[in-house]
């Protein structure tokens, strides 16, 4: 049996909400899916963040270019799928 490769792709508009305290002790890592205003014109990128104090973070200290704050903003997010479990 072939078993079914069609993710179930739940995205969560910030809007709505954010993560709650058991999905980040779960595991604080999520999708983001946001919006970047660079030269007149909106780039959608999906990316992994961390969760913390209220917000999306970035994964590492170094930010290149495209981490600019004032011209981020993540519009959907989704926790990450759970690890396979051993056999």
């Amino acid at each position: 049996m072939v078993a079914s490769l069609e993710m179930k792709s739940e995205w969560i508009s910030v809007k709505d909400r954010l993560p709650i305290k058991e999905e980040i002790q779960r595991n604080h890592w999520f999708f983001v899916h946001f919006v970047i205003e660079k030269d007149g014109y909106e780039e959608h990128l999906t990316s992994m963040r961390p969760f913390s104090n209220g917000k999306f973070g970035y994964p590492h200290e170094e930010c290149t270019e495209i981490c600019d704050h004032n011209k981020e903003r993540v519009i959907n997010w989704m926790p990450l799928p759970q690890p396979p479990k051993e056999e």
